[in-house]
């Protein structure tokens, strides 16, 4: 073979769709003097979901004074502004009251949003802080409550487990060798097959013997040292 692959690169992105890869020493099929690898893969394509907007439950902040002391005066009033706007549009219907009821729910959402990004930069500057002061529990604890996150999972190779490579090499040597073949009845009798054959069950006789014995020494010398070949 003029060209010939050394190695197989698989990408971080697609290293779970890795089922099984393994070397052979040669491969006479297809002439190559290189370690085969052979991998099998699993692709797995799905398009990436859009994040919904989270939606506030503001019966629960205006009976819990506890949540709204996390919130800013500016969050109450733009609430208080989406409130007035809905009533206005109930009791009129007109279509300057949908115009100023989306309005006041679209101020309302990038107060919430700008309030949350100055929330955030402030816990980068507490990142800051405790890292130039070598705090760095203190840091990774507040970064992984900005990511959202408590602890970071291991990537595991998929197939890998004992209880998965047995269940590879089950599925593999069954497609090999095929089903196993179904008996309709449990009591079904097998006939012999041996029973119509001509075979003489007695003692051997003694031309049978002396047929065996030529057989046995055709090719053979006694002495190691001279080959049945000649010299």
């Amino acid at each position: 073979m003029r060209r010939q692959l050394d190695y197989i690169l698989v990408r971080r992105k697609w290293r779970k769709s890795i089922l099984n890869a393994e070397s052979y020493s040669t491969f006479d099929s297809v002439g190559s003097d290189h370690r085969v690898v052979a991998a099998r893969l699993r692709l797995s394509l799905r398009v990436p979901k859009s994040t919904p907007r989270a939606r506030p439950d503001w019966e629960a902040f205006a009976g819990s004074p506890e949540l709204q002391a996390n919130y800013t005066a500016e969050v109450v009033r733009a609430r208080t502004r989406v409130e007035e706007a809905r009533r206005s549009f109930e009791r009129e219907g007109t279509a300057e009251s949908q115009e100023e009821l989306n309005g006041a729910k679209q101020q309302l959402f990038s107060t919430y949003d700008r309030i949350k990004g100055e929330g955030l930069m402030e816990k980068v500057k507490k990142v800051e802080t405790v890292h130039g002061e070598r705090r760095y529990k203190e840091s990774w604890k507040v970064i992984n409550e900005m990511s959202g996150r408590k602890r970071s999972w291991e990537g595991q190779l998929a197939g890998c487990s004992p209880e998965e490579k047995v269940t590879s090499w089950f599925t593999h040597l069954r497609d090999l060798l095929g089903t196993h073949p179904t008996v309709d009845g449990a009591e079904e009798e097998i006939p012999a097959v041996l029973t119509n054959l001509e075979i003489d069950n007695g003692p051997f006789t003694a031309t049978e013997f002396a047929t065996v014995k030529s057989t046995l020494k055709e090719g053979k010398v006694l002495d190691r040292t001279v080959s049945p070949r000649g010299p």
